[in-house]
């Protein structure tokens, strides 16, 4: 009976853990908010979505030559390393003309873009062992701005048979109300907390911010070089970590210095069985050209409507990172839950420390291990480490 129940734990186990894997292939697009150790605070210098992540514009790809990357160009860095990059010819002298790349693609009014992720990990404690290969993202996305308003659209979903589908992931239109305030609906993650690449540390998946974590949103958002306040109202699809929630998001954020953005969030969500609030603090810091700390620390209260049961689950996600090279980044990183405040047996903490490698514009290497306490699962501490292959379009 013993050994029966042994196996039964340890299936569990791997389902958990095999989830939790499988989680890291969410469609969400990279952001890299770790680029406030360059002055860089707001996600619309990089990105087109003002979330972070997702289709870069000609600026953002510049960077990702210039700042990320060990070796390469700006032309390098365009949509499919500058196979459509624009050719212009312009003077050199009086009796030449010189063609370079303009770093715009395609068309003035569109950018393009798209993530493909693979991932090799491997998982060990007193009770099991497992490790896998995973084909996790195959994904295009396209932006259209004309005038003031910008279309959005990304498609592309692999199955766990690795079979594509263009189904459509995130979508929204966008308008530029003046040059501070926007207002944008669709299908997306509304803003909350830290938009970090890890979906699946508990202040991301834990709290419904994870993998396909998108809703029918809408969205307002009022943003200068000081301050960022984004309003967005939301419904979750039936196929959903929180089905059908219908949720208000409140996200404020200022800026200090060039190098130090804290913020401060909100989340009131319903279900027809649950209601529940989140309260959060996060903080984006350059603690100089080569270092950056960034940390959020999320506080949720969920109510069983019909029992008035009271749950606390407490979250909290910090990652320090240092510059040992141009393009290769030293981190460490420490994570922790509880799923239930009032169950100690229910935390969940990871600590560790791993690398970055961003060789040339368009690739990103990682590779990380942590130590897991999980009392729910093993009584000793475990293993879990995993080798990231990311190519962006």
């Amino acid at each position: 009976m013993r050994n029966l129940l042994a196996r039964i734990r340890c299936g569990r186990l791997c389902l958990l853990v095999q989830f939790a894997i499988l989680a890291l292939g969410t469609t969400k697009a990279f952001a890299f908010p770790e680029m406030i150790r360059h002055g860089y605070v707001n996600c619309t210098a990089c990105h087109v979505s003002p979330a972070g992540g997702g289709v870069l514009t000609p600026y953002g790809r510049g960077l990702s030559a210039e700042l990320l990357s060990t070796w390469g160009t700006e032309s390098e860095a365009q949509f499919l390393h500058g196979a459509f990059s624009k050719k212009n010819s312009v003077p050199k002298n009086s009796n030449e003309l010189e063609t370079i790349s303009s770093p715009q693609l395609i068309q003035d009014w569109l950018q393009i873009g798209g993530d493909i992720r693979s991932l090799q990990y491997h998982y060990e404690n007193s009770q099991v062992k497992m490790g896998q290969w995973i084909n996790m993202q195959a994904m295009i996305e396209a932006s259209a701005h004309v005038g003031k308003w910008t279309a959005n659209l990304a498609v592309g979903q692999l199955d766990s048979n690795d079979h594509w589908s263009g189904n459509g992931t995130q979508y929204y239109l966008m308008n530029q109300l003046n040059e501070t305030l926007s207002v944008r609906a669709g299908r997306f993650t509304p803003q909350f907390g830290l938009n970090i690449p890890e979906h699946i540390s508990p202040p991301r998946a834990n709290l419904g911010f994870g993998a396909n974590s998108e809703r029918n949103s809408l969205e307002l958002q009022l943003a200068d070089e000081i301050w960022s306040l984004a309003a967005t109202y939301s419904e979750a699809p039936l196929i959903h970590q929180n089905p059908g929630e219908k949720a208000l998001a409140l996200k404020i954020e200022r800026v200090f210095s060039d190098t130090l953005k804290p913020g401060l969030s909100y989340w009131r969500g319903e279900t027809e069985t649950t209601q529940r609030q989140i309260v959060g603090l996060h903080a984006l810091l350059g603690l100089s050209k080569n270092t950056f700390w960034l940390s959020e620390v999320d506080w949720q209260e969920q109510i069983t409507k019909s029992t008035q049961i009271t749950q606390h689950s407490p979250a909290t996600s910090q990652k320090w990172g240092y510059e040992i090279h141009k393009g290769l980044v030293g981190l460490i990183v420490v994570d922790g839950q509880m799923g239930r405040l009032e169950d100690p047996n229910t935390r969940v903490i990871h600590y560790g420390g791993g690398l970055q490698f961003f060789p040339r514009p368009h690739f990103h290497l990682e590779a990380l291990w942590t130590k897991e306490q999980a009392p729910q699962t093993s009584t000793g501490e475990g293993d879990y480490a995993w080798f990231l292959l990311h190519y962006y379009l």
